[in-house]
C-alpha cells in the first residue's frame, strides 16, 4: 500500500468528510458476532471510532505513524502501524474487517488472503469508498474542471478505480446485498478548501509545477461562492460488503 498521506495529517484529521451512521448501522446488520472488528487503513481513526461502541475491541492499523499520532481515541481502540495485506493478528481473530477509502491503493488479491485468514468464518468485509462532491449548479462546473480536467494528471493511477467503484479489484468473499450512501456535510469556504488541501494529486501537482493553478481555481470558487456561506456538500458513498466463507486449508 502506498503512503500518501502522512505530510497532510493534520488537515486530513480536520477536513475529510464524515462517515454516515446510517452506512455502519447497515453494516452491523450482517455482523452475527461483536467480539472484535479491524479497521484497515484507519488514518485518523474516524471509522475505528464509529465501530467502537458496537464491539468489545477494535484495532485499527496504518502504514502512517504520523496519520496515527492524529488519530481518536477510545478505550477499546487498539492501534498499530501494519500494512493490511500483512498483519500480525491471529487467525480467525475478527467478526468484521473494513477500509474506507483506501481499497485503491492495496494489493487487493493479497488483502483477500489475508483477511479470510485473520477473519473469523462468517466475518463480515466492508470497504467503501466515496466520490466528488456535489455542491451547488454554480460550484459543480468548477469542482469537475478542477478535477478531471487540471488534476487528471496528478493523480496516481489506482486513483481511477474509486470512480468504477472498485468493480475491477478483487474482492473474494461472498458477496453480501449493498446499497449505496451519501456523505453530508455542511461546510464553509474554508472548511471545503481544507478538503481540497487533502487531495493526495493536489500535492503532486505543487511539487511538480507550484500552487499558481491552485490560486487560481480558489478565487474562481470564491466568486462562485455566494449566497449562503456554509453550503451542502453531497459526496456519493458507494460499499462492497462479503462474508467469508472458510474451508480446510484456507489458511
Amino acid at each position: 500500500m502506498k503512503d500518501l498521506f502522512s505530510g497532510q495529517a493534520e488537515l486530513y484529521a480536520r477536513y475529510r468528510p464524515v462517515y454516515p451512521r446510517a452506512l455502519f448501522d447497515y453494516i452491523l446488520g450482517f455482523v452475527t458476532r461483536t467480539d472484535a472488528a479491524l479497521d484497515c487503513a484507519t488514518g485518523n481513526g474516524q471509522v475505528a471510532r464509529s465501530l467502537s461502541p458496537s464491539f468489545r475491541s477494535v484495532h485499527a492499523i496504518d502504514i502512517s505513524e504520523n496519520q496515527l499520532s492524529h488519530a481518536v481515541k477510545a478505550g477499546n481502540i487498539h492501534y498499530q502501524i501494519s500494512p493490511a495485506e500483512h498483519t500480525p493478528f491471529s487467525d480467525d481473530t475478527f467478526n468484521l474487517v473494513t477500509v474506507a477509502q483506501a481499497y485503491h491503493w492495496f494489493d487487493t488479491a493479497q488483502f483477500c488472503r489475508e483477511a479470510k485468514r485473520i477473519a473469523q468464518p462468517d466475518a463480515v468485509v466492508a470497504v467503501w469508498g466515496y466520490d466528488l462532491a456535489t455542491v451547488e449548479p454554480r460550484i459543480d462546473p468548477l469542482i469537475h474542471h478542477w478535477n478531471y480536467d487540471i488534476l487528471s494528471k496528478y493523480w496516481e493511477a489506482e486513483r481511477t478505480h474509486v470512480t468504477t467503484h472498485y468493480e475491477h479489484l478483487a474482492f473474494d468473499f461472498e458477496r453480501l446485498p449493498s446499497r449505496d450512501f451519501q456523505i453530508i456535510a455542511d461546510w464553509t469556504l474554508d472548511e471545503f478548501i481544507g478538503h481540497l488541501r487533502t487531495w493526495s494529486a493536489l500535492q503532486t501537482m505543487i511539487h511538480a509545477v507550484g500552487d499558481g493553478p491552485f490560486h487560481e481555481f480558489l478565487d474562481e470558487l470564491a466568486r462562485a461562492w455566494t449566497g449562503s456561506p456554509r453550503k451542502r456538500c453531497t459526496f456519493p458513498l458507494f460499499l462492497k460488503l462479503g462474508r467469508v466463507r472458510k474451508q480446510r486449508g484456507d489458511h
